[in-house]
């Protein structure tokens, strides 16, 4: 059930009022803030009743071993840096998103060195 205050509802996202809440003191026992506003939210809720964004706590994604894949083969085996670093950036996190940034260029540096070696005769 939304708060009195509620600017858009927690299932759906929907406007429930035109005056956007302010009220990060709800009184929520089972609670965790909203990543996007910082507002206080139920740990049941799908969508942020302050912002409407959703916030799907239920199914929380994370691709930390995917991440430090990427890493390893951002250097080791750059080909499968670069499919990790794209997956990466499809994600929704914003922290997916910057680690698949970063994988990206570390794949790209590598992939010009190894070019520049090779060209040298540096690589046997």
């Amino acid at each position: 059930m939304n708060e009195e205050d509620a600017g858009f509802c927690e299932n759906c996202g929907n406007i429930l009022n035109f005056e956007k809440s302010t009220n990060p003191e709800s009184n929520i026992i089972n609670s965790t803030h909203c990543p996007f506003c910082g507002q206080k939210v139920s740990m049941n809720t799908v969508n942020c009743e302050y912002c409407g964004k959703k916030v799907d706590l239920s199914k929380k994604d994370s691709h930390t071993v995917v991440i430090i894949l990427g890493y390893v083969f951002s250097i080791l085996i750059a080909i499968i840096g670069l499919i990790i670093s794209i997956y990466l950036l499809t994600r929704d996190s914003s922290r997916d998103k910057k680690h698949g940034t970063i994988i990206l260029i570390i794949t790209i540096i590598n992939m010009a060195l190894g070019a520049i070696m090779g060209y040298m005769g540096l690589i046997f």
